[in-house]
């Protein structure tokens, strides 16, 4: 879940209303007015101004005490309008108007429009400590940390005890990660004002963040105690004790500081977090939600909510992470997370194009380069992929997963050595990582380490004896050893314990060839199929039992289906076309064989040899020269490939190029070129 323990935005920006001068007046309206403001008596206080007002439309102190009480009882359309006309009534004087109307729009979330009022109210009067502290707060609210710490270093200088300034000046130092700094703040405001609730609150997020969790709550309590209705306190306590899994004790805080204002959306959005981690996705959805509905634009409550999709909602996830990027074009955990929805949907591109979002924004946190690097490898992009794990782990060494991607990355470009490593320093952290143990044990197969591949093999069985894949190992390795009863017995074991396990039927099969055990050979392959009607391989070698027992249409269907399966494994089409050649079928033959080479004409010397005897039976001869050529190239001791292309030369009367063929074929074991060879080359 993302940073439950940040919390943006919570700064106390106490907008100190000013001290105002009693005007010189025989006005019984407003002279009542300013007594029952003094004496809180707002509701009244309120009519009396209005009549004033009424009888004296210029009276800009009496919109500026209305504007007061209408803020305070929460109107702020009102006092919005009301400090507008006193500033109207006179814009040249209305310092505390401008200061006030400010304060308004802090609330009302116009930053910048409460920078530009205070501003104004400094140009009137540079030394008005209120202006300075509020457009600090607002530049607090918009990250201009260093700015509003310009501000509030001008409202300290003008007022040393002003212990409001040190607060906000602490509140901006947190915003910068300066934590020794804000507590500096912290407790001289504390020192000017025992008293001030806040400064006790803000003191115990800074401890928080330095890492002293139990000695932020003794603040927080403080701050509570001094005043049961700072909200930001019980919420901020809820923070810490969901971060020390006192969930109950977390929801109960929230509980409170919603009880104290039922719209404060960061309180639903946590709220909604703590009851996730009890277990109620229900309820914390219903808490999101409401954290969205007070606060549209809140990133991080749509961020939560994809990150509670993602288990079993891809769709909605992508459309919650998706609205929190639209809000936050530089929200770097939504585009990881957003990657991590679109690797689980196999948009390995998609994912690709998000991670590469996240490192630009966060270029020294290890997770961007090494989930960019599993979306590189997803995509065989190995070369890429093991760039960004390289990066991943010099920025977390510890990251032990990753050195596990990266050894299944090595073993797939070949590299077994350092494949080796990789798993092995899994296996130091992880002793009974049988993942670990299986890779390394086929990395050392591949490097003819054999007795070190049958350790680890050995060790995968004794982790987990009912792991059907580390006897199917094991018999693997006993099949490269040529054990082949042993091998037949771990197979055996393999799909005693896993029977749908269609690879160890099928290489149970193989083996069984090897012995010369056709019968049971192709019951394997028969189980294999029935296993997984889907792998291509049990028919291929099925279909192959078939052809060699003149089964020809069997073995030509088993042939196709494989195709059907799995198009782009290229023997199955060389298979096929031998058996289009028994048949005379001289043009499917020649389809296949060029679909085989298609597919990876470095690896195709055979079927070019077989496509050049081909065409030169069919008097083809340039064609078949240029195939038996690449053929040679690809397979340089091919003798059948000598042979056939001295035939052809000594056709169009090269005998001397004949000849040398003939002697390079009778050279590689070829006996009909010897013959050759003594008839035509004496």
């Amino acid at each position: 879940m993302h940073n439950t323990n940040m919390i943006k935005g919570l700064r106390y920006c106490l907008l100190f209303l000013p001290l105002f001068v009693r005007a010189q007046s025989t006005d019984i309206y407003f002279d009542k007015g300013v007594e029952l403001f003094n004496s809180k008596d707002y509701d009244k206080a309120i009519d009396y101004f209005t009549k004033e007002i009424e009888i004296n439309p210029k009276n800009a102190q009496a919109f500026n005490y209305r504007g007061v009480i209408k803020q305070k009882q929460l109107n702020y359309a009102g006092a919005f309008e009301d400090y507008s006309k006193e500033i109207a009534i006179s814009p040249a004087t209305a310092f505390v108007g401008y200061c006030n109307r400010a304060f308004i729009k802090q609330v009302l979330k116009d930053y910048k429009g409460s920078v530009a009022d205070c501003d104004m109210a400094i140009a009137i009067n540079p030394k008005y400590e209120v202006a300075y502290l509020n457009r600090g707060n607002a530049k607090n609210e918009i990250g201009d940390f260093n700015g509003a710490i310009t501000d509030l270093n001008k409202a300290i200088e003008l007022n040393p005890k002003f212990e409001m300034a040190f607060n906000d000046r602490g509140n901006s130092k947190n915003g910068l990660g300066d934590y020794e700094g804000a507590m500096a703040d912290f407790n001289k405001a504390i020192e000017l004002n025992p008293q001030l609730a806040m400064a006790y609150s803000n003191r115990g997020l800074a401890k928080e963040k330095t890492g002293k969790p139990d000695v932020a709550l003794l603040d927080l309590n403080k701050a509570i105690e001094l005043d049961a209705t700072l909200k930001e306190a019980f919420f901020v306590r809820g923070v810490i004790k969901n971060d020390l899994k006192d969930f109950k004790g977390s929801l109960d805080d929230y509980d409170k500081a919603l009880a104290i204002d039922q719209k404060f959306p960061q309180a639903y959005e946590l709220r909604g977090i703590t009851k996730l981690n009890m277990g109620d996705t229900t309820g914390a959805l219903d808490d999101l939600d409401k954290s969205i509905r007070l606060s549209p634009n809140f990133a991080e409550s749509y961020y939560n909510i994809g990150e509670i999709k993602s288990k079993n909602d891809a769709a909605s996830a992508l459309a919650a992470f998706n609205h929190a990027i639209q809000l936050d074009p530089r929200y770097s955990d939504a585009y990881n997370e957003r990657g991590n929805v679109k690797m689980e949907l196999k948009d390995y591109a998609g994912a690709m194009s998000d991670f590469d979002k996240e490192v630009v924004l966060k270029p020294n946190d290890h997770v961007g380069y090494g989930n960019r690097g599993i979306a590189k490898m997803s995509l065989n992009d190995f070369k890429g992929a093991i760039e960004d794990f390289d990066h991943a782990l010099k920025l977390n060494p510890a990251w032990y997963e990753l050195f596990f991607k990266r050894g299944l990355v090595k073993l797939a470009l070949q590299s077994y050595d350092a494949a080796v490593i990789d798993f092995t320093k899994v296996i130091e952290n992880e002793a009974d990582n049988i993942d670990a143990f299986t890779n390394r044990g086929i990395a050392k197969m591949k490097l003819i380490d054999y007795a070190g591949a049958e350790a680890d093999f050995n060790k995968v069985i004794t982790l987990d004896p009912k792991y059907a894949m580390g006897y199917y190992n094991r018999a693997e390795l006993k099949t490269e050893r040529k054990d082949y009863g042993s091998a037949i017995d771990d197979f055996s074991q393999a799909v005693s314990l896993d029977p749908k396990c269609s690879n160890a039927y099928n290489d149970r099969g193989r083996v069984k060839l090897l012995l010369n055990d056709i019968k049971g050979a192709k019951t394997d392959f028969n189980l294999a199929i029935s296993a997984d009607a889907n792998s291509a391989m049990p028919y291929i070698n099925r279909g192959r039992i078939e052809a060699d027992e003149n089964n020809i249409k069997s073995a030509s269907d088993d042939f196709s289906k494989a195709i059907a399966l799995n198009p782009k494994i290229g023997e199955v089409y060389l298979s096929r076309a031998f058996l289009s050649l028994r048949t005379k079928n001289i043009e499917g033959a020649l389809s296949d064989l060029n679909k085989a080479i298609a597919l990876n004409p470095q690896q195709a010397g055979m079927v070019y040899a077989v496509r050049g005897k081909i065409k030169k039976d069919m008097g083809n001869f340039n064609g078949a020269l240029v195939d038996f050529n690449i053929a040679i190239k690809l397979i340089p001791d091919l003798g059948q490939a000598y042979f056939e292309r001295g035939n052809i030369k000594f056709h169009v009367k090269d005998k001397s190029g004949a000849c040398a063929d003939w002697k390079k074929a009778s050279g590689l074991g070829v006996a009909e070129a010897r013959s050759f060879l003594q008839m035509y080359c004496k």
